[in-house]
């Protein structure tokens, strides 16, 4: 029994001081990081090409955004703690580069969509969920600049001549065939903690958004603005048996796609935030410094 307790307190203590050296030399190379910043001219994220000539060189290889990513909340806090007018070219730089960095990986993540690279857009979705505000800015570009136009596009609008419950139909497949696809993209490309969230917003956004959202296409419908003739009551009870029908259809299937079973995703974040350096490393060696951002 005595003879295993020096051993362990001999592992405890090489644990402690390993422990200790990671911390200085983390604490030395934010010293230095920052000590950089304020050493360069004020930069400012909507010049990209004059900040990238700026940056320290862990901020401006493509390949090395994740790590350089990983860094910028601990500048961050240093910066929390400081209001003196002596450290304000620092902030300002860090606060700009974390801006630059997020505008990078934002558009890679469009860029990505567009190629369907599942890979790659988890890839910068981890990041910027983790380290950018909540993944906010991540989330209204999938939204806006991803999911809405293939609803507006898929649901065709109000063709002239097309009857309501012909115009509704449309809508209704439209919406299903797009869910049922992004449902699966937002289990494959988001963080796992942050599926349900994004699940649910988008579910929010086909509901209620005022430009394809199903409450406002069904009133535009059912009570036709001025000069349209409003719908005679045999049409109007039509359309509502048509729109029970349908939305009962989709509920059904969003529930589905809602249900926490659904949408678990194997693998751990962590260990997928350190496989997406290397997903990005790999896009990188094909086009070189041509990402989006640059």
């Amino acid at each position: 029994h005595k003879a295993g307790v020096m051993p362990k307190r001999v592992g405890h203590l090489l644990a402690s001081t390993e422990g200790a050296r990671l911390r200085l030399v983390h604490a030395g190379t934010l010293l230095r990081m920052f000590q950089e910043f304020q050493a360069m001219p004020e930069l400012s994220a909507s010049d990209p090409e004059a900040l990238r000539r700026h940056l320290p060189e862990l901020f401006r290889e493509e390949g090395r955004l994740i790590e350089a990513t990983q860094l910028l909340p601990a500048l961050k806090r240093v910066c929390a703690g400081l209001e003196s007018e002596t450290y304000a070219t620092a902030i300002n730089n860090i606060q700009q580069t974390s801006d630059f960095i997020e505008r990078r990986l934002l558009d890679r993540f469009q860029e990505a969509a567009g190629d369907e690279d599942l890979a790659t857009m988890r890839a910068c979705a981890l990041p910027l969920v983790r380290y950018f505000n909540g993944g906010a800015s991540l989330h209204n570009l999938y939204f806006n600049a991803i999911v809405m136009p293939k609803l507006l596009s898929a649901g065709g609008g109000g063709a002239g001549g097309a009857s309501a419950q012909d115009m509704l139909s449309r809508m209704f497949g439209a919406i299903h065939q797009v869910c049922a696809k992004e449902f699966g993209v937002i289990r494959a490309a988001f963080p796992r903690d942050s599926v349900m969230r994004v699940t649910r917003m988008l579910v929010q956004r086909i509901f209620n958004d005022p430009a394809f959202g199903i409450q406002s296409r069904v009133d535009d419908v059912l009570t036709p603005p001025a000069p349209a003739e409003p719908l005679p009551l045999s049409d109007f009870l039509d359309v509502l048996c048509m729109v029970h029908e349908k939305t009962t259809a989709l509920v059904e299937m969003l529930m589905e796609h809602c249900n926490p079973n659904a949408n678990a995703t194997s693998g751990d974040d962590d260990a997928d935030e350190k496989a997406a350096d290397f997903e990005l490393r790999a896009v990188d060696s094909d086009s070189d410094d041509d990402g989006p951002g640059g």
